[in-house]
């Protein structure tokens, strides 16, 4: 033992963050989006986050920066963010921040073709 004292510490692994957008039925995808109370809320743990990893490339700061205390209120403190390339949100492109129920019909056919901007 090294003589330093270990402590737990929290790591997130945010997959998808709901947005006030995705509530109201939009899809945020690449645009900045604003984290959804509810999501904040339902944040676990009875530690402060240390650390963050999102599968988004592009994020707003308060998505994707405000760490969580487990009361849901944001802490103070900075935390590292890492954003992992292996699961990129889709993008709409030109379609980014149109309603859901629009896009879900023409999600089949962007598979292996990306969509216009996308």
């Amino acid at each position: 033992m090294n003589g330093r004292a270990k402590m737990p510490i929290r790591l997130v692994y945010e997959t998808h963050a709901n947005t006030i957008d995705n509530e109201a039925g939009i899809a945020t995808v690449w645009l900045p989006g604003v984290l959804s109370p509810a999501k904040a809320a339902d944040r676990p743990g009875n530690s402060a986050t240390a650390v963050a990893t999102t599968a988004s490339r592009r994020c707003s700061p308060p998505t994707c920066t405000a760490p969580w205390t487990p009361r849901g209120s944001p802490s103070r403190a900075p935390v590292p963010i890492h954003q992992d390339r292996r699961l990129p949100e889709c993008n709409y492109g030109r379609l980014n921040g149109h309603p859901q129920a629009a896009l879900a019909p023409l999600q089949g056919r962007h598979i292996d073709e990306p969509f216009p901007g996308g």
